[in-house]
Formats: C-alpha cells, structure tokens, sequence
C-alpha cells in the first residue's frame, strides 16, 4: 500500500495554492453540487466529529493563519467559514484544500463511503461510489484488488483512532483542470511538446479514524506540476522513466496513458 505515518501537523497541507485552489472548491459547489458533494443519512454523526477536528487542527496548526471567531473560521484567504448552518461536511471542505471522504464500517465490519466533498476527482465519479466498499470502489483498477484488496480491508478495520497514514498515487494528463471526473482522450502529442502540454498529477492520501464515530477519513490533496518541472530533476527524471517504462499495459490504459506515454518516455530519455 505505500503507506507511511505522518505526524499530526501534517494531517493536511496548506500552502500557497490555497486561495485558488479553495476558489474552484467554493465554484464547483455552486455550479455542479450534485457530483462534488453527497453525504448518507448515516454519516451525519461522524460528519459533525470532523468538522470539530479539522477545525480544531486549522487553529492549531497555523494560529497565524485561521482563527476561530464565535461560530466562525477566519481562513488564509480572508474567507469566514460558518461552523453551524449548512452541512458539516461541506464546512470542513472548505478549511482545508483536501477533498474530504468519509467511510463507516457496516454492520459487518466493511468499511463503506457514506459522505464526499469530492471537487478534485482523478477520473472517477462521486454518484458511482457512494455507498459502497472499498472492493466496489477500486474494481475498475487493474489487478489491484487481487493484490492488495484484502490487505485495504483489514488495514481499515484495524485503524487506529489518533493515528494517520499517508501515501501517494499519481497520474498523466494533458488537462491541466483540478475537476477530471472522467477520462478523456488526448490529442496526438510529440515528445518536443511534453514538457508543456503533459502535467504531472499527484494524489496525496490520507487515512485517519475519528476516535467518537469509528469513521475513517479518507484526505486526497492534488499537486499538479507540468512535466518539464519532473525532467529538470535528474535523479527522478530517471526514476519516473523507468517506472513509467515497466508499467503493466493494462494500468498504462486505466490511467488513460496510452496514447501519451510513448511521447513523454521519447522526452524523458537523456
């Protein structure tokens, strides 16, 4: 799974990317509620238990940066963000640049998604996860539940209250957009073009149990770097073009690489 512990600070990140990126949070929820945000009935407990703990780590983490007034935030951006009054959840995404997943244990024990603030989505789409295990949830990607589903499945069940995980997942694409919910071709492209039109898209995750409600959050914060950032650094250059080279042709097409992937190992190669 990758995963690594991190320390409470760093349960989010935030950082100069703030404003913008909880900008297109703020227009998403606005312009197409109905595919970033869905929250169960079941999830309003632990949804009011995260807002409290994000709120709390935000005035902790950086005083010089958020403070709380009466009922309120006072986030980096100069925004105030109601702590009553709409749902929690939807609050709690708008402190932190992270989309914000929630999963609950069933009464079997599986865990299942019951609450999203979804706006930065790697092509996959909220209404076709909600409600469901992380089995359903990751059926579309190659070999992964044959691997390590089961693996997921117990690591969740055996989650911690108070400790958090982190780990990374990544991806190529020519849309430079936050908001990929599906994929969608690429133009033809030449290894001289690379550089500028591919960019470089990182998912950070992490995992955290709530200690009241026993839900998991499931944190997912976007760097997105156009691909000459990655070649000016010779050591990952070569790294990531190795990796890139020996993928499994079938994740290549899952993660909608196939038709770029030959053009950037031509721009990687020294």
């Amino acid at each position: 799974m990758g995963l690594a512990t991190v320390d409470a600070r760093d349960w989010f990140e935030v950082d100069g990317h703030y404003a913008p990126q909880m900008a297109e949070k703020r227009r998403l929820l606005a312009a197409r509620r109905d595919e970033v945000f869905c929250v169960l009935p079941e999830a309003e407990a632990a949804a009011h238990e995260l807002l409290g703990a994000v709120a709390d780590w935000c005035v902790a983490t950086f005083p010089d940066r958020f403070a709380r007034e009466g009922d309120h935030v006072r986030c980096p951006d100069g925004r105030r963000v109601a702590l009553t009054g709409m749902p929690p959840l939807e609050a709690a995404a708008l402190l932190v640049q992270e989309d914000l997943c929630l999963m609950l244990p069933d009464a079997g024990g599986t865990p299942i998604l019951i609450g999203a603030c979804l706006c930065f989505p790697s092509r996959w789409r909220l209404a076709e996860k909600i409600g469901q295990p992380m089995l359903a949830i990751h059926a579309p990607v190659p070999g992964l539940n044959a691997k390590i589903g089961g693996t997921i499945d117990r690591f969740l069940a055996g989650l911690k209250a108070g400790n958090i995980y982190a780990r990374t997942n990544w991806s190529l694409t020519t849309d430079p957009a936050l908001f990929q919910p599906l994929a969608l071709p690429h133009a033809p492209i030449s290894a001289a073009e690379a550089g500028e039109r591919i960019f470089y898209r990182v998912e950070r995750q992490t995992l955290r149990r709530l200690s009241r409600s026993g839900a998991v959050l499931f944190g997912i914060r976007i760097h997105q770097h156009k691909l000459a950032a990655l070649a000016a650094l010779p050591a990952e250059r070569r790294a990531f073009a190795e990796t890139l080279a020996g993928l499994d042709p079938g994740l290549v097409e899952y993660k909608s690489m196939t038709a770029i992937k030959d053009a950037v190992l031509r721009y990687l190669a020294p």
